[in-house]
């Protein structure tokens, strides 16, 4: 009797999957569940699936040049809450920045963030990538007068700048322009007259040499209606570090905190985060012109809201 004879199945060859072939709602959302340099590196396949990608208008939560104290320099993307580094400190760098840039559809990079000392020549060599820059982050150990005055002439267009190490004394730049957060993480000796011509949305002031007095000033100061047309007064100034106390209401006249007015919470939104605030054992100050600020007054910090 013959053995029984088994099937012999052939397996068939692996058909591989076209990605260009996808429709191009599903190629998007392929693009969006897929890692940053996934992407990238399919944009180098050809120049079709580089115009593929690029016409998806990936968005991005931020893109950032820092150059670092090493002197390496470093291009972050944040996709999807995610961060995605291109290190490289060769020949390949800038080619590569130029190439993440164009698939985003931006002209520059959205934060320029430097943690050492820079000069004239760092900003020109990447200025094709950080002309249009709307964050500038100072990380440095140290920031000399020159080059404070160096970055905001040369940064017209910077919405919101983030300064880690010490002021130079006494100094004065920030008074001609106008920002929508100003973060002052160092020690600094910035005077009262001005401190009052600040014009941002935002002030933020880890550490300061302020005495109740001075800012009983600036809270009179405001009481006033404004004399300056145009002039941007602060929404929100955080000081932290100081020693408050109630006389810094001295011959001011106050409410207390009413909810109709505001609710419990002031929330601050940044970049980095979102702040909620208290304002339920603050003050209100009610302007001639209906404007209305809450103060909070705390034994190591001064809020203005």
């Amino acid at each position: 009797m013959e053995p029984e004879k088994k099937d012999i199945l052939e397996k068939k060859p692996e058909e591989k999957f076209n990605l260009m072939s996808l429709p191009f709602v599903a190629f998007r959302k392929v693009m969006y569940q897929a890692e940053f340099f996934t992407i990238l590196n399919l944009c180098l396949v050809s120049k079709r699936s580089h115009a593929q990608v690029r016409s998806c208008a990936l968005q991005v939560t931020d893109v950032e040049l820092n150059l670092k104290k090493s002197f390496s320099n470093e291009l972050n993307v944040m996709f999807k809450g995610e961060k995605y580094s291109n290190p490289h400190n060769d020949m390949r760098f800038k080619p590569i920045c130029s190439r993440i840039l164009g698939i985003l559809h931006k002209k520059s990079v959205d934060t320029f963030r430097f943690d050492r000392s820079i000069t004239l020549e760092d900003i020109n060599e990447y200025w094709d990538m950080i002309e249009e820059a709307k964050n500038i982050y100072i990380a440095s150990d140290m920031l000399t007068r020159p080059e404070m005055d160096m970055v905001l002439e040369k940064f017209q267009k910077v919405n919101s700048l983030f300064v880690d190490p010490a002021l130079p004394l006494f100094y004065q730049g920030f008074t001609n322009r106008k920002f929508e957060i100003l973060y002052l993480e160092g020690p600094n000796a910035i005077t009262l007259p001005d401190f009052m011509k600040i014009e941002t949305d935002i002030l933020l002031m880890q550490i300061s040499r302020f005495q109740n007095w001075e800012l009983n000033i600036f809270l009179k100061k405001w009481m006033e209606l404004p004399k300056t047309p145009g002039k941007l007064d602060p929404r929100v100034i955080r000081i932290f570090n100081m020693s408050g106390d109630i006389s810094m209401l001295q011959d001011i006249k106050t409410y207390p905190w009413d909810p109709r007015h505001r609710s419990e919470y002031y929330v601050i939104y940044l970049d980095n985060g979102v702040m909620a605030i208290d304002c339920s054992k603050g003050f209100d100050l009610v302007r001639g012109d209906g404007r209305i600020a809450t103060v909070l007054i705390k034994e190591t910090s001064f809020d203005f809201l």
